[in-house]
């Protein structure tokens, strides 16, 4: 169960952390997570033909230490595992950029002027009132993980290391 709350918090912080979201998406938070009864399968392992790159992971030895030692896993989970994320959209920024962009001058009532800010009050009151219902109804999602299947490399530094290091060499396909 703690792993399992770790995970989650290490998902949200993810989600509500990621580059490109809108201003108007609230915090994210997962409201249902679920891994599943089945565990992930090894189907091949291998020892990497390395790159010629100089890092460590890919064969180069460490100043003054020696070679790394790497392990190359085919891995494949086949179950299902799912999550519900939730948010809420807050227009309520868009209406106050609205309304204060709507403010009127003494002969603004014969100009074409008076004709924008009149639109833009009723737009501002429009998204007032949209953003109301919207941040008071949360946005639901589930998402449903069937098959993952990649590459996992894992590799030991050579000693003082005591650590084992891994990560993915591709995007896996899901």
């Amino acid at each position: 169960k703690r792993w399992q709350n770790e995970q989650t918090q290490k998902l949200v912080n993810k989600m509500n952390n990621a580059p490109g979201t809108p201003k108007f998406v609230g915090t994210f938070e997962i409201t249902h997570i679920d891994f599943g009864t089945a565990v992930p399968h090894i189907i091949n392992a291998r020892v990497p033909s390395f790159s010629s790159s100089s890092a460590p992971w890919d064969g180069a030895a460490m100043p003054g230490r020696g070679y790394s030692h790497a392990l190359e896993l085919d891995v494949e989970y086949v179950g299902h595992a799912t999550m519900t994320v939730q948010t809420r959209v807050d227009l309520s920024k868009y209406a106050q950029d609205l309304d204060t962009d709507s403010t009127e001058t003494s002969d603004e009532l014969t100009s074409l002027a008076s004709i924008k800010n009149m639109a833009a009050r009723e737009a501002a009151k429009v998204v007032a009132q949209l953003s109301d219902t919207l941040s008071a109804t949360p946005l639901r999602f589930t998402l449903n993980l069937k098959k993952c299947q990649g590459i996992i490399r894992m590799w030991i530094p050579p000693p003082p290391g005591d650590r084992l290091w891994w990560g993915l060499i591709a995007e896996p396909d899901i």
